[in-house]
């Protein structure tokens, strides 16, 4: 993304009617400071940003136009486009997908969306990297959930049972002390264990727990007045 605080910086001075020497002057530097700012010269030490921000009276995201909504906004639109093409042309799909994460860089809903055109059975490294990074860094814990079970299903294709296992444990405890989930564990071989497990999770997400973003799994968006609100089906 163009950061463009200097043409920010220029649009807040002239809302509040000041010049750029008074500008310059209430925050301790010289006009031409300002003036290189404004005309993309140069950029303001990082040590200013904060009296800019107290300045103006915004936030330092409103400062550098940083708006979470938006990039969430064009994330979703660009998995919306995705969709269209994951089982008719999943090349396309992935390919939309990866120009996404090009100018939002690991942005969860692209990631997200990304291991549903990944083959964790032909490649489960490249679904494990990038579940892996996912489960980790993501506040959204349906969107961790989905990250590990992607991360078990790959583990369990590349034959490591140990941590298959221990991305299930990382599940949330109404899965794990499910009586089934027992029961699977002594009679059922072990990938068994794992689709019963994802399956139970995918069924309380699905019925019971509303998505918060654009679920990569959503059936076609439906026509809405309002905006719809997604769930996750089953894995394909």
């Amino acid at each position: 993304m163009k950061l463009s605080i200097g043409n920010k910086i220029k649009t807040l001075r002239r809302e509040r009617g000041i010049t750029q020497e008074q500008l310059a002057e209430s925050i301790g530097i010289s006009f031409q400071a300002v003036s290189k700012w404004e005309n993309d010269i140069s950029l303001p030490d990082i040590t200013l940003v904060p009296a800019l921000a107290s300045y103006f009276n915004i936030s330092i995201d409103e400062l550098f136009d940083f708006n979470l909504k938006e990039i969430q906004k064009k994330a979703e639109e660009i998995c919306r486009e995705a969709y269209k093409y994951r089982k008719t042309d999943p090349k396309k799909s992935r390919e939309l997908l990866e120009e996404g994460l090009q100018k939002y860089p690991d942005n969860d809903i692209l990631l997200n969306n990304l291991l549903y055109v990944m083959n964790y059975s032909n490649n489960p490294d490249e679904t494990i990297s990038v579940a892996g990074k996912l489960a980790e860094q993501t506040d959204d814990p349906a969107v961790k959930y989905d990250a590990l079970r992607f991360l078990a299903y790959a583990f369990q294709a590349k034959g490591d049972r140990n941590s298959a296992l221990a991305a299930i444990e990382q599940l949330p405890e109404i899965i794990k002390k499910n009586p089934l989930c027992h029961k699977t564990e002594r009679i059922f071989p072990f990938s068994i264990k794992i689709f019963v497990i994802a399956t139970i999770y995918v069924l309380l997400h699905y019925f019971i727990i509303p998505a918060k973003f654009i679920s990569p799994q959503s059936a076609p968006l439906p026509q809405m007045a309002s905006a719809p609100r997604f769930r996750k089906p089953f894995l394909p």
